[in-house]
């Protein structure tokens, strides 16, 4: 009644969180619809970044479907990555993922292991760097990496001196031991 045929679609402005949306035709009828957008009131960057709430898709008003996990790389922490390239905020890669596990063995690092270098990597390694005497700018440099790296590969190497090396049981000579008898099927001794 006095609506023009064809699409409609009106949209609130936020309010307190929530968005509404009217949407539809004259013909079809119209749908109402409101989301909610949950804000963090504990803003750690590593855990803010992990839980935000994933883009709406406009056709159909509902999350994109999550694409698949992707491995996580392997760590090994005496064996750093060969490659040494400056990281800070918005870098990504396997070679953040051993730096972020290396300072949450370490104790500097308590956040989500990504492999994507945010506030959260950016305050663990200005930490490492206060505890080793370098300038502490929360940049992941050639300085600092050369350090991590180095201290992982000297703990590797200490840790190797003080594995024992077991020592093999005296070998007896031939002769010395007695074979048990053979036993057949039939029950008869070889």
């Amino acid at each position: 009644t006095g609506l023009p045929v064809g699409e409609v679609t009106v949209t609130a402005e936020e309010v307190e969180g929530y968005t509404l949306a009217l949407t539809g035709d004259a013909q079809e009828g119209f749908v109402l619809t409101y989301s909610y957008i949950y804000t963090l009131e504990y803003t750690h960057p590593e855990l803010t970044y992990s839980v935000k709430p994933g883009a709406i898709n406009p056709n159909t008003h509902m999350n994109y479907v999550t694409p698949t996990p992707t491995v996580k790389p392997a760590y090994d922490s005496a064996v750093p990555p060969e490659n040494i390239r400056q990281m800070g905020i918005g870098t990504k890669g396997a070679d953040v993922y051993w730096v972020q596990m290396r300072l949450t063995e370490l104790g500097f690092y308590h956040g989500t292991i990504t492999g994507e270098y945010r506030g959260g990597t950016q305050e663990a390694v200005r930490a490492y760097q206060r505890s080793v005497g370098l300038s502490a700018d929360g940049v992941a440099g050639r300085l600092t990496l050369s350090r991590l790296y180095g201290d992982a590969k000297k703990e590797a190497e200490e840790a190797k001196e003080e594995i024992p090396t077991p020592v093999p049981d005296q070998t007896p000579a031939p002769g010395e031991t007695e074979m048990p008898p053979i036993i057949y099927n039939d029950g008869t001794n070889g």
